[in-house]
């Protein structure tokens, strides 16, 4: 086996790296799905629906959600209908 020199510093230290990315996560706080921007997301989400839903119902010209759809997606030109 190989001997190591004790005097040699590691190249990889996970521990040490772990500690500091605690405390730079500490110093930014919370991030990714805590409950207030589960709620906010939520929000926007039904406010998204019902404008949907609004523009569905009063403006007969506009394009109905599925017609918006076959728009981005274009379903019949893949199926060749």
């Amino acid at each position: 086996p190989l001997k190591k020199d004790p005097m040699e510093k590691p190249k990889f230290n996970a521990i040490e790296d772990n500690r500091k990315a605690m405390l730079d996560a500490e110093e930014r706080g919370p991030q990714g799905f805590t409950e207030y921007a589960e709620k906010v997301n939520g929000r926007l989400a039904m406010m998204g629906f019902v404008s949907g839903l609004v523009t569905e119902v009063v403006n007969k010209t506009h394009p109905t959600i599925y017609d918006q759809m076959l728009t981005i997606f274009p379903i019949t030109k893949l199926l060749n209908l």
